[in-house]
């Protein structure tokens, strides 16, 4: 894998990881948040979807449609594709993975793994969602087993650093740590590719960015000096971003044991820093339109500070324990979201996390 330095020496093309990583670009609080994934693999070449010309799944996209249509679904769920891989893929067949949220407090989706022929994904994903009665048929499909899943975003038509640094770090993943327990795939886009290399790790459902050589053994491994890896972590998807931010504080100081103990957070309060958008943000929650949820999210991102509650269930028997932090905005990085000779910079906020006491003041 090529290091900072080496990359910084490419003069063809400004890719914007090798900005941001040079910036000093902090990626917490950049993964995705849901209580369910659908990961199916689609064969290539892709473009930027990689969905499209792919007449074997017109019946799947009949459901991302009836997907789109159901608010609480739509959500919640993320949806992402792999490309085959020699070690495990079959010709004609397709693998889906279905991971869902299990229970309130949790470290792990829960996984539902089939691999099929790939005509039948769509009526497997209807199924999975709207039909959850039906997926009997599909038993004869369906695999077991123990196993971690890694995905490495390498989608390069999206944008050329995913390509150009993801492919090294997946190959270097498949030479050094794929078993038969442990999968390593390529993956479309999920964010954050100014992190390139990133990946997620499933079950887990972590996401990490801004990876090296000597990043991968305590990763992979999760032993060792965590501390190395505190600015590789963009977060865990079972918390939206201001718990994120939080949650990194309490495995650095927790340790790797932090990483098994069934858990969940929440903002039980937010400063947006004007109350004008507290009012609009208010009103906007009567709506129950798309287009609402997408104006919270955008006042949102204005939030100044937030207080996150995380419970975790750290030993059995016991009751949960009670964390809050304050989660602010820090300062602001000049660091360029997009690959291009032309690509603007631009100012991103960088976030710190405070533990607070029960009855602190803010």
């Amino acid at each position: 894998m090529p290091s900072l330095a080496q990359q910084l020496q490419s003069d063809d093309c400004r890719y914007c990881s090798v900005v941001s990583k040079s910036a000093g670009e902090d990626p917490i609080g950049t993964a995705m948040t849901a209580d369910q994934w659908l990961i199916i693999e689609v064969p290539r070449p892709w473009s930027d979807s990689p969905w499209s010309n792919k007449p074997e799944l017109e019946s799947l996209l009949q459901v991302f449609e009836s997907v789109e249509r159901d608010r609480n679904l739509y959500d919640k769920l993320r949806i992402l594709a792999i490309a085959p891989d020699k070690r495990q893929s079959k010709p004609g067949y397709s693998h889906v993975f279905h991971y869902r949220r299990p229970a309130r407090l949790f470290a792990r989706y829960q996984l539902e793994l089939y691999c099929l022929p790939t005509e039948q994904v769509g009526s497997l994903a209807q199924a999975l969602f709207f039909d959850r009665v039906s997926l009997v048929r599909f038993d004869g499909y369906r695999l077991g087993g123990d196993r971690r899943d890694v995905l490495v975003c390498t989608h390069t038509q999206v944008d050329l650093a995913c390509g150009r640094f993801g492919m090294p770090l997946y190959k270097s993943l498949q030479r050094d740590y794929a078993t038969d327990q442990t999968h390593i795939w390529q993956a479309s886009h999920f964010g954050g590719h100014k992190f390139a290399p990133t990946l997620i790790d499933f079950p887990s459902g972590r996401f990490w960015g801004h990876l090296e050589a000597q990043h991968l053994k305590p990763l992979m491994t999760q032993t060792g000096d965590r501390k190395m890896l505190r600015s590789c972590y963009r977060g865990w998807s079972g918390l939206e971003h201001w718990g994120q931010v939080a949650e990194r504080e309490l495995w650095q100081s927790e340790g790797w044991a932090w990483f098994q103990h069934p858990k969940a957070g929440r903002v039980v309060q937010r400063e947006l820093g004007s109350w004008k958008l507290k009012w609009v943000r208010s009103l906007l929650k009567l709506i129950p339109t798309r287009r609402a949820r997408d104006l919270i999210s955008r006042i949102d991102q204005k939030t100044i500070w937030a207080i996150v509650q995380i419970s975790a269930a750290t030993a059995v028997d016991q009751p949960e324990k009670q964390y809050y932090f304050k989660t602010e905005v820090s300062y602001n990085v000049l660091t360029q979201g997009n690959s291009g000779v032309n690509a603007a910079k631009k100012h991103f906020p960088q976030y710190r996390s405070t533990p607070l006491k029960q009855g602190s003041s803010i």
